[in-house]
């Protein structure tokens, strides 16, 4: 990226590397919700609610406050078998590690998020679509993107720590109506 394109860089309304990118440079383009002055993608997206403002080519943004969390410090939530999970949410995404012992299965389901999957440790088996006739097996420092809608389930081959990353957050996860995760 060019030392031009990192000055242009917006994310929602903070300025990302404040000493790069002076409030000054210029910059408009918001990279977290994907909107370019309703210029050069269109208008903003559905629920677009940028956290900035435009006033006379000068920015104005409110204060947003950054959350730090630990894992070490999120107590994992049983699930059925050996399956446990932690979550960490925001307003528009969900992360989450998901340990599994080998054998463990999440049962076929489907879901309006996306899902990125990062195996850290272990293996994954993966049957995916409507008949399960697509399958692939994810191993530790591979990733699986599955779109929204998707049916999917998965085998852990061995102990295995994955990192899901969901968007929208995983409202049944939140409240609890995930019964087939549940014991």
């Amino acid at each position: 990226m060019t030392d031009t394109a990192i000055r242009r860089i917006l994310l929602c309304g903070i300025l990302v590397i404040p000493n790069v990118l002076p409030a000054d440079s210029g910059a408009n383009t918001c990279i977290g919700c994907q909107r370019a002055d309703n210029r050069a993608i269109g208008t903003p997206m559905l629920g677009h609610k940028p956290r900035h403002k435009m006033n006379d080519s000068k920015m104005e943004t409110t204060k947003v406050d950054a959350q730090h969390y630990r894992w070490t410090e999120i107590p994992p939530e049983p699930m059925k078998g050996g399956i446990t999970r932690q979550l960490i949410t925001s307003e528009r995404m969900m992360i989450a590690h998901v340990r599994l012992k080998k054998g463990d299965e999440v049962p076929t389901h489907s879901h309006e998020n996306e899902q990125i999957t990062y195996i850290l440790e272990g293996a994954l088996h993966f049957w995916l679509g409507p008949s399960g006739d697509r399958e692939v097996t994810v191993r530790a420092g591979e990733v699986l993107v599955i779109p929204s809608n998707l049916e999917h389930r998965a085998v852990a081959l061995e102990e295995t720590l994955d990192v899901d990353v969901f968007n929208p957050p995983r409202q049944d996860w939140l409240d609890g109506t995930d019964a087939y995760l549940r014991r």
